[in-house]
């Protein structure tokens, strides 16, 4: 079972394909940080909101950081079954900035993933993951 989530997961992110760069003005992070979440219903704040707010908040900056690090704990648990979704380096060791820093970097070169509410941090931390250390 779980060879089939990561089987599905891996799908799901090669169908999103990749963000058109030619089609997009390269935007920065207080650009994206700029834009009104797309649903107010909770009173939500954009995941580019939320990274901008990293670099005052050690709380926010935690919570990118742990998500990460739960990613790549399964990553190296879905590894060990023979199917990885993120390969980065062996011996590299992720700090907490390291991780908003990748974060930061695809959401500017897939400004459409810095709208998206908070509710799908992990999955847009994913898509940074395997966009910079693709397998």
């Amino acid at each position: 079972m779980h060879l089939h989530l990561a089987a599905f997961v891996a799908l799901l992110l090669i169908s999103s394909g990749p963000v058109a760069a030619a089609d997009q003005k390269k935007l920065t992070l207080d650009d994206l940080a700029k834009d009104e979440p797309a649903s107010s219903a909770e009173g939500g704040f954009t995941i580019a909101q939320l990274v901008r707010a990293s670099h005052d908040d050690k709380v926010i900056l935690a919570v990118i950081a742990a998500t990460g690090d739960g990613i790549l704990w399964a990553n190296t648990y879905a590894g060990a079954k023979g199917v990885n979704l993120v390969c980065p380096p062996q011996n590299l060791a992720f700090t907490d900035t390291m991780m908003r820093d990748i974060l930061e970097r695809y959401l500017v070169d897939a400004p459409d993933e810095g709208k998206g509410q908070r509710v799908v941090l992990g999955n847009v931390i994913l898509k940074a993951l395997v966009h910079t250390f693709p397998c």
